[in-house]
Order: structure tokens, then C-alpha cells, then sequence
């Protein structure tokens, strides 16, 4: 079996949370476009069944979600003292968080509020981390 480094595999997959908050906290109307209207990615078409511009209400709601997201990194980051301890803690924590990430793009593509191709991408590559992360604790 594979060992995994569990410093990289929490440090990288929190920077990738701290990448969906930057763009969610700072950029809330792009975050519209690029998660819920679609078209800006490749592989993700237009999502017409929600409106073109987000009302100011999606924009501040995006912003709540990116405050959210980077209180998960800052607490991540504090609780493992910079990824020197507790590691294995913050990765259980980790994979219950991208596992129900993953959970919540189901009724999303369902309801039609997030392009289907995007859920998909995000239902493979989710529970792939949410895997490495629970499986960096087996020693």
C-alpha cells in the first residue's frame, strides 16, 4: 500500500479550500458564474436554468459561504499548529468535509442549480480526497 504524506495531503488539500474561498469571499459573482451559471470552465456548459446574473442576495450568500470556507482553513491550520500536529485529526475532519462537499452536489445536479458536468466533476475528485485523506490515517 501506498503511504501518504499526511502534511502535503492536508496542507494541499486546505489551500484547495482556501482557493474556492478566495474566489467565493473576494470574486461572489464570479463564483455565480463559474459554480452555478456555468460556461467559464472547460467541459462545463451554460447552466440555463438559472438566471445570467446573480441577484445581490446570491452575491452576499457566496460571500457567507466563502467566510465559511476559510474559517474551515484557519481553524485547519490553528489546530494542527501550521500542519506540525494533531494531523491526523485534521484529516478525519478533512474527509467528512470534502465527503459532504461531495453529498451536496447530488441534490444540486438534481434540483438543476449547478450544471450537471460540474457536480460530476466534483463528485469524482471530492470523495478522491476525502479517500486519501481518511486513508493517510490507517498507519
Amino acid at each position: 500500500m501506498v503511504k501518504l504524506d499526511k502534511k502535503l495531503l492536508l496542507a494541499g488539500s486546505t489551500a484547495m479550500v482556501g482557493g474556492y474561498a478566495g474566489v467565493f469571499l473576494v470574486a461572489p459573482i464570479l463564483s455565480y458564474k463559474l459554480f452555478f451559471r456555468g460556461g467559464l470552465l472547460p467541459g462545463v456548459p451554460v447552466n440555463e436554468e438559472v438566471e445570467e446574473e446573480p441577484t445581490k442576495a446570491h452575491a452576499q450568500a457566496n460571500r457567507w459561504c466563502g467566510l465559511m470556507m476559510l474559517q474551515n482553513v484557519i481553524q485547519t491550520v490553528m489546530m494542527t499548529n501550521n500542519f506540525e500536529e494533531n494531523l491526523d485529526t485534521g484529516l478525519k475532519v478533512n474527509a467528512i468535509t470534502w465527503s459532504m462537499a461531495a453529498a451536496m452536489h447530488v441534490p444540486a445536479m438534481m434540483n438543476k442549480t449547478q450544471p450537471k458536468e460540474l457536480c460530476l466533476q466534483q463528485l469524482v475528485v471530492m470523495p478522491v480526497i476525502a479517500a486519501a485523506s481518511f486513508m493517510a490515517t490507517r498507519d
